[in-house]
């Protein structure tokens, strides 16, 4: 499991030495391999008592990154061992960010996949003492913080996993393995997890089939219908990418914008698009008017580079290179 995702729904299982990869739920993953610190997956890392939060006693280190640092423990009520996973200082003491993340976690907390590791509760914290002012400066925890307590899946991370290959390259069979696991946990999280409403979901004609449960023929064949469908069933803004890009939110009629050319379906395109509506998103505008002004000025940016450079020579680039003139279009 690589604890280093900042995702709420952590990473899948990746395959140990033994090449086929299991899942968490099979026995074989109690011999999976773990990593002391500076070692390889060959190595059994000690199990230290590094401290405890209420009732959970701290046991070893699994990773760490820009949302929190995870720690291994083990419930000394239940004696699992479990994930312990900290928040990052602006997020527990922003009260809006903390009420979102209730409401994330609650939502999480529901998938029950062999490739998702199962969200158990957000802990509020109560308690809390440390072997030694390592720890503690890394968790940063006092009295009235939570922590989220997930399920532990033994094993190693990616990034280590692949270093028994030879020059890291994993073996074909075994990439397009992890890939599965991790298509087959996505597919699931979005099929059964309720998205909720305050989003915006920038889906391209692959991925709109896969939320309606249908093929790209059919979306394609009636792109409004398609949008009209995300929407509802979503409660989100959605922008259906494309040829005529349409903007559609519950309730209100799809607004489709007639601007862009074939030039702009070129790699990192939607990245551009995304970043635009996020950037108008968050400076203050409703979610369907910031989606769609971000459509139009992608749209125009793209019309703008293709002027200039060619649609054939079109990269992503050259869009985010023109927003400029475009914003300054939108102001006339």
């Amino acid at each position: 499991m690589d604890y280093d995702d900042n995702s709420l729904n952590s990473a899948p299982t990746m395959p140990p030495a033994g090449y086929r990869p299991p899942s968490i739920d099979e026995p074989s993953l109690s011999s999976a391999p773990t990593i002391a610190p500076g070692g390889d997956a060959s190595t059994t890392s000690p199990q230290h008592f590094l401290g405890q939060v209420d009732q959970y006693a701290l046991l070893e280190k699994l990773g760490g990154g820009a949302f929190g640092v995870v720690y291994k423990a083990r419930d000394t009520v239940s004696g699992i061992e479990v994930a312990l996973k900290t928040l990052h200082p602006l997020l527990k003491s922003n009260p809006e960010e903390m009420e979102s993340l209730r409401a994330k976690f609650a939502l999480v907390s529901r998938l029950t996949h062999q490739n998702i590791a199962k969200a158990l509760v957000l802990h509020p914290v109560q308690r809390v003492s440390f072997a030694n002012d390592e720890v503690r400066q890394e968790m940063r925890l006092a009295p009235g913080d939570f922590v989220m307590v997930m399920d532990y899946a033994p094993g190693v991370t990616l990034s280590r996993w692949r270093r028994q290959f030879q020059d890291g390259v994993v073996p074909l069979d075994l990439a397009i393995e992890v890939v599965r696991q991790i298509a087959s946990a996505l597919d699931y999280a979005h099929g059964e997890r309720d998205v909720g409403g305050g989003r915006i979901l920038t889906p391209h004609p692959g991925e709109a089939a896969r939320l309606l449960r249908t093929d790209i023929e059919s979306v394609n064949a009636d792109r409004v219908a398609a949008v009209r469908r995300i929407a509802e069933q979503s409660r989100s803004v959605v922008v259906l990418k494309g040829w005529r890009t349409l903007v559609c939110e519950a309730g209100r009629d799809p607004v489709v914008c007639e601007a862009g050319n074939p030039g702009m379906a070129t790699g990192g395109s939607g990245d551009v698009l995304t970043g635009v509506i996020a950037a108008l998103w968050g400076q203050g505008m409703e979610a369907f008017d910031a989606a769609c002004l971000g459509v139009w000025l992608h749209a125009t940016a793209g019309d703008l580079a293709a002027e200039e450079l060619g649609e054939e020579s079109l990269i992503a680039r050259d869009i985010a290179s023109h927003l400029g003139r475009a914003f300054r279009l939108a102001r006339q």
